[in-house]
């Protein structure tokens, strides 16, 4: 299976669309669109996909807090992980880092995904985390169901870190 994301060509402002295709036909297994209310500026990370073949989407984007997107002052901001099922592209779960303060609430500033690696068939996320996670720097979410294995807050909690998971095969 091969696993393209489109940020700009996907006909509604904001949304990300994520297709699978057969790695020898080429044909396109399944699509979507990826899209929350009042989602804009949009940027997400290249899909990644775990021995089973199910396919994880890191994005991150800003929500005005006016009805005016571009006469608005404030924007929250969300950063989210999505695991997509490899038959049929049916959403498995989401884990989300909403209200997210990203140094700044000027119009216009959109928020970078969350960095996340693959370790096993789960997922390793860097933070920094709002919310029940907020003092922590890296979180294990389980692959089957995304919820927490493990967090740790080796940096001192709510750092910025970026992942690079090494594995022992």
């Amino acid at each position: 299976m091969v696993a393209l994301q489109n940020n700009s060509k996907n006909g509604k402002y904001g949304a990300i669309w994520l297709g699978a295709f057969d790695e020898q036909t080429g044909a396109l297994d399944w699509q979507r669109l990826v899209h929350d209310a009042g989602q804009q500026l949009t940027y997400a990370t290249a899909p990644l996909i775990d021995s089973l073949g199910d396919v994880y989407l890191g994005f991150g984007s800003s929500v005005p807090t006016c009805s005016d997107p571009y006469d608005c002052s404030v924007f929250l901001h969300e950063q989210s992980i999505l695991k997509f099922a490899s038959a049929d592209g049916a959403l498995v779960w989401r884990f989300d880092n909403k209200d997210y303060d990203h140094l700044t609430s000027e119009p216009g500033q959109a928020i970078t995904p969350l960095e996340f690696s693959i370790l096993g068939d789960d997922v390793v996320v860097a933070g920094p985390f709002v919310n029940d996670s907020k003092n922590n720097d890296v979180i294990k979410l389980s692959g089957s169901n995304g919820t927490a294995v493990w967090k740790s807050a080796v940096f001192g909690g709510n750092e910025f870190t970026y992942i690079d998971v090494a594995q022992n095969n």
